[in-house]
């Protein structure tokens, strides 16, 4: 259902508000010229004058299906059955942190996880409740900034519905959630996406998916055989060189030195990845 793409950017957006504090924060021109050209590259097509004539039936439905507060309880279930998990996983990796405060590998130290714990305790006895604060503070951002996107959601789905179904397809749909079961349905389905049968379903099913993307980087090469490389500023004409230090402002010193770091830099990181290959 459309509802679960945008879960999935909701999921996105936590992965934004999850960087660090410290990291660099851009500009709000920037940020809002960023905003718009992502926007842009998903407009829809404007809906038809027969589309438009559906869509008071098609928001009494998504009404039904995303009433008023859905995305906070969303968000408020799945960040529990996700994120609960995850922090006991991390909690299991004590001997990490150790490592981390005293500056040393944890295979040098060798410690077992109730050393671990004992010497977390010392260094950073606040630890665990700095993890619990931080996912409390994360999970109160994410729940109001997808309760803000909500009504765009709204609309969003009611279009996709007014697009996708016609006027007996959403009278039928209508019927069927004015019956008890259609009710349970359209107050259910959203929540759905985070039960956790669909979520054991889902960890049980990414080693097969794994096992797909392993051969990825070398099909990708395949692909890419073929292709020529980047040029070298050698193999530039004496009217592209000109061209170039038009276009970009750069003196033709600059554009040789630049294109010459550039190629170096190709050649180090494919060396590095056949090496990591073998």
């Amino acid at each position: 259902m459309i509802w679960q793409k945008w879960l999935a950017g909701g999921a996105a957006l936590g992965l934004i508000c999850a960087q660090p504090a410290a990291a660099a924060t851009p500009k709000k021109d920037d940020d809002a010229a960023a905003m718009s050209a992502l926007s842009d590259m998903f407009k829809a097509e404007p809906l038809t004058p027969a589309q438009q004539a559906r869509m008071p039936t098609a928001r009494a439905l998504i009404m039904q299906i995303m009433p008023p507060g859905s995305m906070s309880k969303i968000y408020n279930t799945m960040f529990k059955r996700y994120f609960d998990p995850m922090m006991k996983m991390a909690d299991g990796a004590a001997d990490l942190e150790v490592a981390a405060d005293l500056g040393q590998d944890a295979d040098t130290l060798s410690l077992s996880k109730e050393q671990a714990k004992q010497v977390v305790a010392i260094l950073d006895p606040s630890a665990q409740e700095r993890k619990q604060r931080s996912m409390e503070s994360f999970q109160k951002m994410l729940t109001k900034a997808m309760t803000v996107m909500e009504p765009d959601m709204r609309e969003g789905m009611a279009e996709a519905y007014a697009v996708n179904f016609d006027d007996k397809e959403l009278a039928d749909i209508g019927a069927f959630f004015a019956t008890p079961s259609g009710t349970a349905f359209a107050q259910r389905s959203v929540v759905l996406a985070s039960d956790p049968h669909i979520l054991a379903a889902t960890m049980k099913g990414l080693p097969k998916m794994m096992d797909q993307l392993a051969p990825m980087k070398t099909e990708i090469e395949k692909s890419l055989f073929d292709t020529p490389a980047p040029r070298s500023y050698a193999s530039l004409t004496l009217a592209e060189r000109q061209e170039l230090g038009k276009l970009t402002g750069l003196s033709q010193a600059q554009i040789k030195a630049g294109m010459a770091s550039a190629a170096k830099t190709r050649a180090d990181k494919a060396t590095m990845d056949h090496a990591s290959d073998d």
